[in-house]
């Protein structure tokens, strides 16, 4: 296995890059596509010109809130991650929400696993897509199989995001690409990079992944409070940069605000959590990222 990462500036840069490479299209040619391209007709013209390049490669892409490249982080730009395999197998899926996330990760799962499949690469909208119940749909069909991947992210406009296969574009659904291949060893890790501040929290009251109150005070108001109402104001934008910690089963989940609503029937504010159902048990404390240049 072989894999590359590359700055995508035009399509004739891209095809001087592969030569220079040697990099030849095939079945077992994957291209993960990041862009802060948040716009669906020139997402579909860079697709329609890579295709015609690598007719053959399997595509799965999604836009973004920022890009990595070979340990650089940038912002507005589109990087390209190739991987390529010898005797993996790759079929690529894109499954739409109907309003049910979890159906969606069991349709997804559905359509990727085969016979020795070891592992599901997946991107889904970060709007309309609950993450948590998305992966418990793909684990109930075969929680043995591993899944890596992430939502798509629009640079904090909260407007639309897109994923996408070489084949179509969608704002509300998930893309998945599956690798099968019984000598194929996958090794996972990660890095929880968050410094907590403040005391723990409770959530008093939630439905689903919308936060209503912590310590019997508005979401809202607990970022007043602990942040000052500058920061509040910047709400649901600044909740990637402050998000809140759950502590559950002795481990840490950092969730972002996706969306900030107003209940009449409450009179509070409220925050959707990025992939994430909790209940009043699970202990919250508001975090800020610890930034550092090691590769671990």
């Amino acid at each position: 296995m072989q894999i590359f990462n590359v700055r995508y500036n035009s399509i004739g840069e891209f095809e001087r890059y592969l030569d220079t490479q040697n990099i030849q299209d095939g079945d077992n040619l994957l291209l993960q596509i990041f862009t802060s391209i948040n716009d669906e007709e020139i997402i579909a013209a860079l697709l329609q010109d890579i295709t015609k390049l690598l007719p053959r490669a399997q595509i799965i892409g999604a836009t973004t809130d920022g890009e990595i490249c070979n340990e650089k982080v940038m912002t507005h730009t589109t990087v390209i991650s190739i991987s390529i395999f010898e005797k993996t197998k790759l079929k690529t899926a894109l499954v739409t929400n109907v309003n049910d996330s979890k159906k969606m990760g069991q349709e997804m799962a559905q359509e990727l696993l085969c016979q020795d499949t070891k592992l599901i690469i997946t991107f889904a909208d970060g709007l309309y897509t609950n993450g948590e119940e998305y992966l418990q749909g793909l684990a109930s069909v075969d929680e043995k199989v591993i899944v890596a991947g992430g939502m798509a992210g629009d640079y904090a406009t909260f407007r639309a995001t897109y994923v996408f296969t070489r084949d179509k574009i969608v704002s509300n659904g998930a893309v998945g690409v599956s690798l099968s291949n019984k000598e194929l060893m996958v090794f996972t890790d990660h890095n929880f990079n968050w410094l907590t501040l403040g005391r723990d929290m409770i959530i008093t009251h939630v439905e689903k992944n919308r936060v209503y109150t912590i310590d019997g005070i508005s979401a809202y108001d607990i970022y007043k409070k602990y942040l000052g109402e500058e920061t509040a104001q910047q709400l649901p934008a600044i909740g990637i940069e402050y998000p809140l910690v759950i502590k559950k089963d002795g481990k840490r989940i950092a969730r972002v605000s996706t969306a900030e609503l107003n209940s009449a029937e409450f009179r509070k504010k409220y925050y959707e959590l990025e992939t994430c159902q909790m209940v009043t048990s699970y202990i919250l404390v508001m975090a800020m990222l610890h930034r550092y240049y090691t590769l671990l």
